[in-house]
């Protein structure tokens, strides 16, 4: 399977990767609008996790292009911000909606049923767990 995790705040992509290849994902990885915008168009992708703010772009808007280009992939919308009418865009285009902090086992449950349970990622199931316990993502804030 093959994801796109899009974040303006590399700390954020490095660690989801982790997670994600932990996973069993083949991750590609953006923090920049325009090049997820490019990969969404050239690489078929299975899940798209990405993040409300893009810099001058809104990641609701990468939301929308996910579902035009790769209409049958998971799409997980992640946001410091818990915002009611954000929930309800992501809700609209059938995306979860995580606020940061959460942790690799919020992410891989948002992701769809079997992630976790999957006996074929039996031991992989067991380190995004043990991650999942003992890593939360926080967002690095900044002044």
């Amino acid at each position: 399977m093959r994801a796109l995790l899009v974040d303006d705040d590399p700390a954020v992509v490095s660690i989801g990767r982790r997670w994600l290849t932990e996973a069993g994902y083949d991750v590609r990885t953006s923090t920049d609008f325009r090049d997820a915008v490019t990969e969404l168009k050239t690489n078929a992708v299975d899940a798209v996790i990405v993040d409300v703010r893009l810099g001058e772009f809104n990641g609701l808007q990468l939301a929308h292009l996910a579902r035009q280009f790769r209409a049958s992939a998971r799409i997980v919308v992640i946001s410091g911000w818990d915002d009611p009418f954000l929930k309800r865009e992501a809700a609209c285009l059938g995306a979860p909606y995580l606020v940061k902090p959460f942790s690799a086992s919020d992410l891989l449950t948002a992701l769809g049923p079997g992630v976790l349970e999957s006996e074929a990622m039996g031991p992989i199931a067991a380190r995004a767990g043990r991650a999942a316990r003992g890593l939360m993502l926080v967002r690095q804030q900044t002044s």
